[in-house]
């Protein structure tokens, strides 16, 4: 799958992480699952609006979040399937 990681270097434990190690972290542990994988790093305040318009894109199979994101409302949906899916994980060093 081709996917994009977009990471908020605002967002809580990341203010402290050396994102540039993360960045290259992430990359190379989606890469050995055989995902074509682009790591990006935002602040807070770019982050919601990168993401909108890398929805908009059809060369990706699919987006991955990461930083804390409180801020942000989604705005409202009727139930039924979305065919977004919620999945957390985590590197370990």
């Amino acid at each position: 799958m081709k996917l994009v990681g977009f990471f908020n270097r605002d967002g809580g434990t990341f203010r402290t992480t050396d994102m540039q190690a993360y960045e290259r972290r992430a990359e190379e542990v989606f890469g050995e699952a055989g995902h074509d994988f682009e790591a990006l790093v935002f602040s807070g305040s770019e982050i919601v609006p990168a993401m909108q318009r890398a929805a908009r894109r059809d060369d990706i199979d699919g987006i991955v979040a990461g930083g804390a994101m409180e801020r942000y409302r989604p705005p409202h949906r009727s139930p039924g399937r979305t065919g977004l899916r919620s999945v957390s994980f985590r590197l370990e060093r």
